[in-house]
């Protein structure tokens, strides 16, 4: 069998698994060329990068590179395609590329999978972002502005400059005798440069396409906010967890006494104190950083705003009710993948935010099932507590008290409260699939007759079901 037949079996392996991924995001149609085509095949037909100064030989090799790279993404797995978000954002991109016909027919957009909050510019064309990013955003106008940056980094060739970049610092680094801080500041300072400049081009896409110059700023300020706080709506756990009684009251009674740390505002004081700073060695520091600071590329895109205030207004309409619709999806979405990389006290408190929202409450049930399940079954304190992200990496205040309820309460403390949330979600949804076995899992090893009860009304309702052969298993174990 030769390499030819091999790489369009592989392919054909992989359209079923992508295109098998039907929830929360559902995908259709066949795979894109980009996917299909090798390297070599998408290499030659690049945008030509038009550099006197450097070797054909140079060029076409950075080419090869870039493009392989992306290939590898974007059979990865990690990556949607023909799915609803990504026609969303492809229409933003043609309405930002209406005026850029030397480039449009090299640049297209993919959706991935990736819960960081980013959007990223392969360097042959296409523009990478990531679920994480949809699900923080405000609006479609602040995702346009995004799109403009990534735009002008391909525009302008910026990977082609860091490719050479790093070549240059290899050469350099093999001779170079001097402080290594300075060797570094003066061959990644094209990079800082390289930013404020897609923020200047993606501005004048972002205005020029019709959308209001103010929600550059919202973007800006959401991206320097991403680290510090992903969550701002709190919930209300008694709703999730509470039943009446003296040793429910006790519980919920030390989550009112929690004195939470607000990681925000510690984290802001932190950083005004490291700009305080004037020391030679804390401005070397700073310089090395490869992308300028959120505020200073906000006082930018600001005075672009003050020369012509009436950027601020829009000349085009969005379409609000799609933007929501887009980005419930994405929080689904981002959710689902949390569970996937084992952040279930991440998973959980987003599912609980998405039912709390009446946002596909049925499936977010089934994913806080999952991850409640795999909270109790890390066993004691110390394991659990190994399993959750803690607060202050995630900044916010509202995720605290949960985390102190998975990590403060006894086993049997904790499994009791998991009980009333399993409980309200099978009274819901008694058939769905994941919240029969998941409930029949937590409670296996304390209540086996419930679990044998779970286990026979999923086999009745889902005998074919995704947990069948699991299910049947534990059944036999049983000796049922």
């Amino acid at each position: 069998m030769n390499g030819r037949i091999l790489s369009l079996l592989f392919l054909l392996g992989f359209a079923y698994f992508v295109n098998g991924q039907n929830f929360p995001i559902k995908t259709k149609g066949p795979l894109p060329d980009d996917v299909i085509a090798s390297p070599k095949e998408r290499a030659k037909t690049l945008k030509s990068i038009s550099d006197t100064k450097t070797k054909k030989s140079s060029i076409k090799d950075f080419q090869l590179e870039i493009v392989t790279g992306s290939t590898s993404l974007l059979r990865s797995g990690n990556i949607y395609f023909n799915d609803e978000i990504s026609e969303y954002i492809k229409s933003i991109l043609d309405r930002l590329m209406e005026n850029e016909s030397e480039i449009a027919e090299y640049t297209k957009v993919y959706l991935s999978k990736n819960r960081e909050v980013n959007a990223f510019s392969m360097g042959d064309g296409i523009l990478i972002i990531n679920v994480g990013l949809i699900s923080r955003l405000q609006n479609e106008a602040e995702l346009a502005f995004i799109l403009g940056h990534e735009i002008t980094h391909f525009k302008k060739n910026h990977s082609f400059d860091k490719y050479l970049g790093n070549k240059e610092m290899k050469k350099e680094m093999t001779r170079y005798s001097g402080n290594p801080d300075d060797l570094a500041m003066k061959l990644m300072r094209y990079s800082r440069e390289s930013e404020l400049e897609a923020d200047k081009g993606g501005f004048q896409l972002f205005t020029e396409s019709g959308y209001p110059a103010k929600d550059a700023i919202g973007a800006l300020k959401m991206l320097e906010m991403a680290d510090y706080s992903p969550y701002t709506d709190s919930i209300i756990l008694k709703d999730f967890f509470y039943k009446p009684s003296p040793k429910f009251d006790s519980i919920f009674n030390r989550l009112d006494e929690l004195k939470p740390v607000n990681y925000v505002e510690l984290n802001k004081e932190k950083e005004v104190k490291k700009k305080s700073k004037t020391t030679s060695r804390f401005k070397k520091l700073e310089a090395l950083k490869t992308h300028p600071d959120a505020i200073e590329r906000i006082e930018k895109i600001q005075k672009q705003i003050d020369k012509k205030p009436e950027l601020s207004e829009s000349s085009k309409g969005t379409n609000p009710e799609m933007f929501e619709r887009i980005k419930q999806l994405a929080i689904l979405e981002s959710m689902h993948s949390a569970v996937d990389n084992g952040l279930f006290s991440v998973s959980l408190y987003e599912a609980l935010q998405s039912i709390q929202k009446n946002l596909e409450v049925e499936y977010s049930y089934s994913i806080a099932c999952e991850s409640l399940f795999w909270i109790n079954y890390m066993g004691n304190k110390h394991e659990r507590e190994k399993t959750l992200t803690k607060p202050k990496n995630l900044g916010v205040v509202p995720y605290q008290y949960l985390s102190f309820l998975l990590t403060s309460s006894k086993e049997k403390d904790l499994r009791e409260v998991s009980d009333v949330l399993f409980e309200k979600a099978l009274q819901l949804y008694p058939n769905n699939e994941d919240i029969l076995v998941f409930y029949g899992r937590h409670v296996s090893g304390s209540n086996t007759s419930k679990a044998i009860e779970l286990y026979k009304n999923y086999l009745e309702l889902h005998p074919l079901g995704k947990h069948a052969e699991f299910v049947k298993s534990q059944l036999n174990q049983s000796k049922v």
